[in-house]
């Protein structure tokens, strides 16, 4: 998939301005096949500016007014061999001249997030409160050649609708052999494993207290984990909760009002006994 990666340079210098700023960024470096697209671009920080490479990106010709920054991003594609996890990118110094003055800054660095996992969720449709709906999940492995063992994630049911909770649980071998999905309030899957290009797809029923407002309610998972580690992006889903359904109810009388209801069945028998006769 495309991921963009963005930079900012800020001059310091609160009295003049920076010119020839520059700097070098190995993508291939932080992980082999990692390349930039669509440049060079032109003018990204400062009149006569320019980005260009691939594996390797250099800015130069950068220049900056007294204590101005410039912002500019950089579409990467990311390798289909590309091994999930992070992955650190760090810059070389940013270098340039202050009143014909060498100066210099730190290096830039942030960790690429390779997902090896798609992770998703949905609700059953509207459903009224007091009433139950299922919450199905679905967990793919990305990885072609690899299988996947110690998947893990959490849901905090009651953090979206104080009260709704899961019910029917635990379930056994719901995403492989040995997995296990637990709790109540505060959903837990564990031990979770796939095959290559494997997935899994299971659910659950949820009970939504009749107290709820009618509304639509966000649920949002924690990250998928991989042995421990973020693998995957929260999965989330909206849940739809309507008024609660409306209900029907038999009038009972009292003792005395049963005993008049049963002589007037008894008076209208006797009265269609005699027209009949």
């Amino acid at each position: 998939d495309p991921v963009t990666l963005e930079f900012t340079i800020t001059n310091l210098d609160g009295a003049s301005s920076a010119t020839a700023i520059g700097f070098t960024d190995d993508l291939d470096a932080a992980l082999a096949g990692l390349v930039a697209t669509g440049l060079p671009m032109n003018d990204v920080c400062g009149a006569g500016s320019q980005i260009s490479g691939a594996g390797l990106i250099t800015l130069t010709g950068g220049a900056l007014a007294s204590g101005i920054s410039c912002t500019f991003s950089v579409p990467l594609q990311i390798p289909a061999a590309a091994t999930p996890g992070a992955h650190t990118n760090v810059t070389s110094q940013v270098t340039g001249q202050i009143v014909g003055s060498p100066v210099a800054g730190d290096p830039a660095t942030d960790d690429l997030q390779i997902n090896g996992f798609t992770f998703g969720k949905a609700f059953g449709g509207p459903v009224p409160a007091g009433d139950t709906t299922t919450l199905t999940f679905t967990i793919e492995n990305l990885d072609a050649n690899a299988g996947v063992a110690d998947i893990s994630f959490t849901d905090d049911l009651d953090a979206v609708v104080p009260g709704m909770v899961a019910v029917g649980l635990p379930a056994t071998d719901v995403c492989g052999a040995g997995s296990l999905l637990s709790g109540t309030s505060l959903l837990t899957l564990t031990g979770g494993n796939l095959g290559p290009a494997g997935s899994c797809t299971f659910a659950i029923d949820v009970a939504i207290p009749s107290s709820t407002t009618p509304g639509i309610y966000v649920n949002t998972t924690s990250d998928l984990f991989e042995l421990g580690s973020p693998a995957g992006e929260p999965a989330t889903a909206d849940l739809e909760v309507q008024a609660a359904a409306a209900t029907a109810a038999i009038p009972v009388t009292s003792p005395i009002g049963t005993l008049v209801l049963i002589a007037l069945i008894a008076l209208a028998a006797i009265w269609r006994l005699r027209w009949s006769v």
